[in-house]
C-alpha cells in the first residue's frame, strides 16, 4: 500500500494501517520537548480544515492500536526526542508507537538529512528483504553509505547515525550455539552418571 501526496492523509493512515505489518512514514515530525503528547507526525494537509486533520499528536498514537504491525520505520526529524521524566524515560513519539503495540522501530534521534536518509532506507530495504534481522540490516546500509563515493560529503556521523533500531532483536548464533553445547554437555554428564551409577549396583 502506498500513500503519496494527496493520497497520503491522516485518515487514509489510520484506515490502512492494521492491514500492514511493516510501516514507513517518510514525512516531518515536529518534538515537543516541554509537552511531549503535543509532538505529533505531519500528513498530507487538506484544504479548509484544521490542525487535527493532518498531524497525528502523540496522544493520539498512545489511544490506537498497533498490534499488526511487526516494525515501524519513522523515517523523519526527531521521532526519538523527547523530555526525560525520571522513572518514564524519553517521552517521545518513538515512544509513543511502542506503547501503541508496535515491538520494533527504526527511529531518529535528531534531524534528519533528506539524500542520506533515503539512501540508507532503500539499502535496508533490499538487506531485509535478503533475509537479515532488523539491526543487522540497519547496521549493513549505514556501512554501504560509508563506503560509497558518491555520499562522500555525508561521511560525517551527524548525517547517518540519527537512525537507530529500538525493538526486540533475536538473539545471537552464539547465544544460540552455546545453549545447544551447555544442553549437550548437560546430556552428556546425565548419561555418564546413568552408565556409572548403574554398574555399581
Amino acid at each position: 500500500i502506498s500513500l503519496i501526496n494527496e493520497k497520503a492523509t491522516k485518515n487514509n493512515f489510520m484506515l490502512q494501517k492494521d492491514s500492514a505489518s511493516l510501516i514507513h512514514l517518510a514525512t516531518h515530525a515536529v518534538a515537543n520537548s516541554e509537552h511531549p503528547s503535543r509532538s505529533f507526525i505531519v500528513f498530507y494537509p487538506q484544504e479548509q480544515q484544521g490542525d487535527g486533520a493532518y498531524k497525528l499528536y502523540a496522544q493520539e498514537i498512545y489511544q490506537t492500536s498497533l498490534q499488526n504491525t511487526g516494525l515501524m520505520f519513522l523515517s523523519a526529524c526527531e521521532t526519538a526526542f523527547g523530555k526525560l521524566h525520571q522513572g518514564e524515560g524519553i517521552m517521545s513519539l518513538s515512544r509513543a508507537f511502542a506503547y501503541a503495540g508496535c515491538d520494533n522501530l527504526i527511529t531518529s534521534l535528531w534531524k534528519a538529512e533528506d539524500h542520506t536518509t533515503a539512501y540508507i532506507s532503500n539499502r535496508f530495504y533490499y538487506y531485509l528483504k535478503e533475509g537479515f534481522p532488523i539491526a543487522e540490516a540497519l547496521r549493513r546500509s549505514k556501512i554501504d553509505l560509508l563506503k560509497s563515493g558518491e555520499y562522500a560529503q555525508f561521511h560525517q556521523p551527524p548525517y547517518w547515525s540519527h537512525l537507530i533500531f529500538i525493538g526486540n532483536p533475536p538473539l545471537d548464533p552464539p547465544m544460540e550455539i552455546s545453549r545447544w553445547i551447555y544442553l549437550g554437555l548437560l546430556a552428556a554428564v546425565v548419561l555418564v552418571w546413568f552408565a556409572f551409577s548403574k554398574r555399581w549396583r
